[in-house]
């Protein structure tokens, strides 16, 4: 949870920051500009057999049922405006998810998965002329900041938090993005598996996972 507070505490910076930045230049009209977007949605994975391995009573979370699961991204960019209606956008941001699961391991009362990011997006924008109404498609690469997973026993005193060390430093995904003015949706599909190593399913044998989220995005 601490490391989940002081990612929190960085983005409210950044938006701080983008903020100024965009109050300067509402002032002109400039070919480069700045603003945010912030995502929420839902950060979801599919599994992929890598083989059919079984071994009796092991296996990862990826066998827990998700109860719910949620993401956040905030994403400071820079525009550069090709002409009126076209624009390349850039930036540099912060995502979380979280997933937490009803079905839970022998003695284990609640059990969540965070992971972080570090973001670097770079999109294709076509926009209208009063900018109101905006369609993009692009790529986003993170670099992995931190993997956690907490636990509670069935015993209230029970509880624990430890590091999640199989998952990927880096991934790739495809991200598309449609908006009217300030409100808009958005899909995120990964390119690269999550996970540095199989993880291991009962019941599919060595998995990898792909994540995807889709939401709503804000634009400021």
């Amino acid at each position: 949870m601490k490391n989940f507070l002081t990612t929190f505490v960085l983005v409210l910076i950044m938006i701080g920051v983008n903020a100024q930045c965009s109050n300067f230049n509402k002032r002109e009209f400039k070919l480069i500009t700045f603003n945010t977007h912030i995502n929420f949605g839902t950060a979801e994975y599919i599994t992929s057999i890598v083989s059919d391995a079984y071994i009796p009573n092991e296996y990862d979370f990826v066998d827990l049922k998700r109860k719910s699961s949620r993401s956040i991204a905030v994403m400071p960019k820079i525009q550069f405006n090709i002409t009126e209606n076209v624009v390349i956008e850039t930036g540099l941001g912060i995502e979380v998810n979280r997933y937490m699961y009803k079905e839970m391991p022998t003695n284990v009362d609640s059990y969540k998965f965070y992971t972080s990011y570090a973001q670097i997006p770079l999109y294709f924008t076509l926009q209208t002329s009063d900018t109101y109404w905006k369609v993009s498609i692009g790529g986003v690469i993170s670099q992995n900041i931190n993997n956690k997973v907490d636990y509670t026993g069935i015993l209230p005193a029970n509880k624990a938090s430890q590091t999640e060390n199989n998952m990927a430093k880096h991934k790739l995904e495809l991200s598309a993005r449609c908006s009217y003015r300030m409100i808009g949706v958005f899909a995120n599909y990964g390119l690269t598996a999550m996970n540095t190593n199989p993880l291991y399913s009962n019941y599919l044998g060595e998995v990898n996972l792909t994540p995807f989220s889709v939401g709503i995005s804000i634009n400021l």
